[in-house]
């Protein structure tokens, strides 16, 4: 039997595949992909069931050398119905939305390479990162906290909730939400290991 003939690599249709299935911080890095790379990234797909595969035939057992980009992306109400074992619960024989170690792979990759982009950026904005600036970081939101509540209880124990005092509480609020926020922003940073405390090796 002559192999079937694979359909040409169409490389927008790939990145929209990857798009849809992976979102766009996938797909934004697989567009500086080779086609090969491209290619075998959807063909996972393929094998975890994502995409429906419109090819028949043993030729389709395996993904050709240059492309694997026929097929739609596959509805999950379409998906096969868990089997019952020996009439208990339901038991998925595989996980069709499970990614392929191909995915796992990539996105392994994709990790590793935002955490040192992060760490490159961020790390030269904020040089000289110390215990004590980090404490006093701390203790800035804890008084941006403390100012946000005793203006609570002024507007609403002690005052009239006037609109000047409203607005001071509003303001204050805002405040002490985008301080804690920065922190939180902080921390993440360093626990990410984007920033390096000053003293360590950079």
């Amino acid at each position: 039997m002559q192999p079937q003939p694979q359909p040409p690599f169409e490389r927008p249709r790939a990145l929209r595949q990857i798009r849809q299935l992976r979102g766009g911080v996938v797909a934004g890095v697989m567009e500086k992909a080779s086609d090969l790379e491209l290619s075998m990234f959807v063909a996972s797909f393929v094998r975890s069931g994502l995409v429906a595969d419109e090819g028949d035939g043993p030729s389709h057992a395996h993904p050709p050398a240059h492309g694997y980009d026929h097929g739609a992306i596959v509805d999950p109400s379409m998906l096969p119905a868990p089997k019952r074992k020996f009439g208990g619960k339901p038991v998925m024989s595989s996980d069709p939305w499970a990614p392929s170690d191909e995915q796992k792979r990539m996105l392994a990759f994709i990790d590793k390479s935002v955490r040192l982009v992060n760490r490159e950026i961020i790390h030269k904005q904020i040089p000289g990162l110390t215990k004590e600036r980090f404490v006093e970081f701390a203790a800035t939101v804890a008084r941006l906290r403390a100012d946000y509540l005793a203006s609570a209880m002024t507007a609403f124990l002690d005052g009239k909730g006037e609109a000047a005092e409203l607005d001071d509480l509003s303001r204050k609020r805002e405040l002490f939400e985008e301080g804690v926020k920065a922190y939180e922003a902080l921390h993440r940073a360093l626990e990410r290991g984007y920033i390096d405390p000053e003293g360590t090796k950079a």
